[in-house]
């Protein structure tokens, strides 16, 4: 008897490596788009936009590390901002990768501080991920409008109402589920090319249907089937194969929401 745990799909804010949908054409095209965008002096404020699952977190990582490696700006940062915002946390963290030490005690003080910080590097790129309302950049003190000097802004929201609407960003960026191609590919390349030419390649293309062209859920499910353990029989499979599908699209059903 195989048990299967809820906990096998892990949450939208778990990161994976670039190099697992590196050969995503769609995914690809997308980052070189924003890193475009970033060079374009005009723009100061652009965001990437999508369901969960999506993996918007790692995208807007690889974005920082391109960033950085390209030396786009002297200075990247990157921030959580969670869906109940924490002003003085996000404070804290951009304080911390300045180097700077915040000692007022008021959160007016403190962004009076960072946002003269941050007014002092030539070129810098703050990354705030999950946003899901208005963020008050003055209350935390990112630098903005007429003030912003050389600081660019690049949000990662569900929503584009969020960061359209609620953010202002000039320039937005789609990022949807994998064509069905993309998603085969990845699935094969979590769980082993030799699945292509196995009997129970059924099994493995039924699940990665279900996985919806979601990444989380198609790399976290093909390291699952791809674990030797389970492959020594069709009963494996089909239970795996079973279990898998039915929690799926539970989990599908329960984020396809924003």
């Amino acid at each position: 008897m195989i048990i299967i745990s809820y906990n096998i799909i892990p949450d939208d804010t778990l990161l994976l490596s670039i190099k697992d949908y590196e050969a995503c054409e769609s995914r690809m095209s997308t980052l070189n788009d924003i890193l475009d965008a970033l060079k374009n002096p005009d723009v100061n404020m652009l965001g990437i936009y999508g369901m969960g699952g999506i993996v918007k977190t790692t995208l807007a990582k690889e974005v920082a590390r391109k960033a950085e490696t390209e030396k786009l700006f002297d200075q990247v940062i990157f921030v959580e901002v969670s869906k109940i915002q924490d002003i003085r946390k996000i404070q804290g963290e951009i304080a911390d990768k300045l180097g700077l030490t915040l000692h007022e005690e008021s959160d007016s003080g403190r962004a009076r501080s960072l946002r003269n910080r941050l007014k002092k590097e030539k070129t810098i790129l703050v990354i705030l991920d999950n946003i899901w309302g208005n963020l008050d950049f003055q209350a935390v003190g990112i630098p903005h409008g007429d003030d912003r000097k050389g600081c660019k802004v690049l949000l990662t929201a569900r929503s584009l109402d969020v960061l359209s609407r609620k953010m202002d960003s000039q320039q937005n960026f789609s990022v949807g589920v994998l064509k069905e191609d993309e998603a085969w590919s990845l699935f094969k390349k979590m769980a082993g090319d030799y699945i292509e030419g196995s009997e129970f390649k059924w099994v493995a293309k039924d699940v990665a249907r279900e996985c919806a062209g979601l990444p989380v859920s198609i790399v976290t499910v093909a390291r699952a089937l791809g674990t030797r353990d389970y492959l020594n029989g069709r009963t494996h499979w089909n239970s795996w194969g079973g279990l898998l599908q039915l929690t799926l699209k539970i989990y599908n059903q329960r984020h396809i929401k924003l």
